[in-house]
């Protein structure tokens, strides 16, 4: 999809902007409704609320954002049974007609879109299972369809939950986006070597790098560490090959360099200094010692 301005209203029903947010692009008739778990009864007393909706909780798991989507024509009653059976969410968003013009149809549409789109790009957990088969809409409305979910992206996105974009998206070549490629690094030692870049996501280390498949006795202590590197394994984000070291299955997005070069060496690590262009720069004096300290130094 084409990049283009947009204009994206958020009003605050309470005026406390951690707390219920109501987000609309001011072209279009959907709306995003967010909250925090802890103040749900500040959306269920608005009429949105009684509509059919398509709905998302997030929350963290052990290496980053965890989601679940799912659709209601009582989302006061979901969110209950949610409430009491799920335990990693605290915001909750839902999306609306401001024409109230959904149906079942769309919203059953939409959460099957949403499920599907958000296993492909990968950025989060879903607690989802299988999203099912693509429902039944006629043409006419499939198309409505697929527009509103245009909308519910860029609205998920600016309310901080870009569930679906792919890690590392290719670089736009319209009017006003980055045309810059973003400097590839490499981390290695003489038993893997692993590419990555830093982008808005974090470091993100390429998919096909080699991670060692063991760690030094410095760092298998450190309980945190070895939890994310367990859980990354458990995904399946990592996939032991046949020389014993880790492979990258995809694109691989993580909260910081140092854990990430971490990672790859199986023993503690700076990410600033080890993860280096090919004509020796690190990370550190691309990002952080350039003349502004904002972005990357250009060759």
């Amino acid at each position: 999809m084409a990049v283009r301005a947009q204009t994206i209203q958020i009003f605050l029903p309470h005026g406390d902007p951690r707390g219920l947010r109501i987000a609309e692009i001011t072209s279009r008739t959907i709306k995003a409704c967010q909250v925090p778990r802890s103040e749900l009864g500040a959306l269920l007393a608005r009429p949105e609320a009684l509509q059919p909706t398509c709905y998302f909780l997030f929350g963290e798991s052990v290496d980053g954002g965890m989601a679940y989507i799912g659709q209601s024509e009582d989302v006061a009653q979901r969110l209950a049974s949610h409430d009491d059976k799920k335990d990693f969410w605290s915001q909750f968003v839902m999306v609306v007609s401001g024409t109230n013009a959904f149906t079942q149809t769309h919203i059953r549409y939409l959460e099957w879109l949403a499920i599907d789109r958000a296993k492909k790009a990968q950025r989060y957990d879903l607690d989802n299972g299988n999203a099912g088969s693509q429902p039944y809409a006629p043409e006419a409305i499939e198309a409505d369809i697929l527009d509103a979910f245009d909308t519910i992206s860029i609205l998920l996105a600016s309310l901080g939950f870009p569930l679906f974009e792919p890690i590392l998206q290719a670089h736009d070549s319209t009017v006003g986006a980055s045309t810059e490629p973003r400097p590839v690094f490499h981390c290695s030692s003489s038993e893997v070597r692993a590419t990555g870049e830093w982008a808005p996501e974090g470091f993100v280390i390429h998919a096909g790098s080699t991670v060692r498949g063991d760690v030094v006795t410095s760092i298998s202590g450190n309980a945190s560490f070895m939890k994310r590197r367990q859980r990354l394994i458990d995904d399946g984000k990592l996939r032991f090959g046949d020389d014993r070291r880790y492979v990258v299955v995809n694109n691989l997005a993580l909260s910081s360099p140092s854990f990430a070069s971490s990672l790859v060496l199986g023993r503690p690590s700076n990410g600033w200094d080890a993860w280096v262009t090919d004509d020796g720069r690190n990370l550190d004096a691309v990002y952080r010692q350039t003349p502004a300290g904002l972005g990357p130094e250009q060759s």
